[in-house]
């Protein structure tokens, strides 16, 4: 089989004879043609995907020298129209070039050797043999890949074979044997790789280091490259200007604005504790004054952090039974016996009235109920106190 990518990786629609088509362990169909543009995944880098004959092509993969272009469909053996997708070839080969940018930048400026990669979609990672890593570093990585980028430095291909590998100041040891390819950054870095790749640096555009994490003990960048850092781009800048607007400050004094906005939600937060005591108090009083009259007290939607706070108060300072009634959605009870003369079970018979669930034991029980009866509980509820 010719592999065209390595001839022309910017050929998506070509013509091509298809020799053979098994079933593979999956129950798919592996196609084979004469000659294809389809690049098969290796390396990190996932395989085309595309459409032969309007036939889709999910994947290509390469086995014992031979690439198969996988699809769910069969074919004939004909001459076939083959198209490439053109937005995920090309999104790969971003993403790989910027790869090998970065790995290679790590080696020759920071003494820093690449154990893996992953090329993916939304973004790329990076493994490295560090377990540490600092800020200083990553710009000193962002910058040198900018002025690189922007010298528009060639991506050159170099075939040769075990013996000749010798005369390239490669960067790590080849992975392969017999015919060897060497991908070169023009005049900065060599290192042997079957991928695909663009023609030359500035076709990246930008690469942004946006975090990293720890992974078998060894650091592990994560990267947007391409589109995927203009988008993170795009996202931040409007993240700021939105910012700006509702702090009222330019982008350099968002953080200033930040640290007064938290200084001021910790005053009100404060102001909040000292108004919750003293409604506490005042509320506190009115119900232990409505306590003389009946034993069922109704208050309207109070806040469940001042409803605890009270009910807890209360169960201090009431000498006999009754029942607090917190009304808003639902009913919020506490039923509170400081002497010990409720009987609870006869009161559940009641928290029937409103749907009510809850439990506890003496002196205290709570729990929630129904709103559409409460006056026919409250009723219930007074002969039981």
């Amino acid at each position: 089989m010719i592999k065209g990518y390595y001839n022309n990786n910017r050929i998506y629609e070509f013509q091509a004879n298809i020799t053979s088509i098994t079933i593979n362990s999956e129950g798919l169909y592996s196609i084979e043609l004469d000659e294809t543009y389809f690049y098969p995944e290796g390396g990190g880098q996932p395989g085309d995907i595309g459409y032969i004959n309007n036939i889709k092509i999910i994947n290509t993969i390469k086995e014992d020298d031979k690439i198969f272009h996988i699809s769910e469909e069969s074919l004939t053996l004909c001459k076939a129209e083959c198209s490439i997708d053109k937005e995920h070839r090309d999104h790969f080969m971003i993403q790989h070039t910027g790869q090998h940018l970065i790995s290679a930048i790590l080696k020759h400026e920071l003494n820093i050797d690449t154990l893996s990669v992953h090329l993916g979609k939304d973004l790329t990672t990076i493994e490295i043999d560090r377990d540490s890593i600092n800020n200083y570093e990553i710009e000193l990585i962002e910058e040198v890949s900018y002025k690189l980028i922007t010298s528009g430095k060639k991506v050159i291909y170099h075939e040769t074979d075990d013996a000749g590998i010798k005369n390239f100041p490669i960067r790590r040891d080849s992975k392969f044997n017999g015919y060897i390819r060497i991908v070169e950054i023009e005049d900065y870095d060599f290192v042997p790789c079957g991928g695909v790749h663009l023609k030359n640096l500035y076709e990246i555009g930008l690469v942004k280091i946006t975090g990293w994490e720890k992974i078998r003990g060894n650091i592990r960048l994560i990267l947007l490259i391409g589109f995927n850092a203009y988008k993170e781009f795009q996202l931040n800048s409007n993240i700021i200007k939105k910012c700006n607007k509702e702090l009222s400050t330019t982008t350099k004094e968002i953080i200033e604005g930040i640290n007064l906005l938290k200084q001021n939600i910790s005053d009100l937060k404060l102001d909040k504790k000292d108004l919750l005591i003293k409604l506490s108090v005042i509320l506190e009083e009115s119900i232990i004054h409505s306590l003389k009259n009946d034993s069922v007290i109704k208050i309207d939607n109070i806040p469940g952090e001042l409803y605890n706070k009270l009910t807890s108060s209360l169960l201090k300072k009431v000498s006999s039974p009754c029942l607090i009634l917190n009304i808003s959605e639902k009913i919020n009870w506490y039923l509170l016996d400081p002497v010990n003369k409720i009987n609870y079970e006869a009161f559940k018979e009641s928290l029937k009235i409103i749907n009510g669930k809850g439990g506890g034991k003496s002196p205290l029980w709570q729990g929630i109920g129904d709103k559409e009866q409460l006056e026919k509980f409250v009723i219930s509820a007074r002969v039981l106190l």
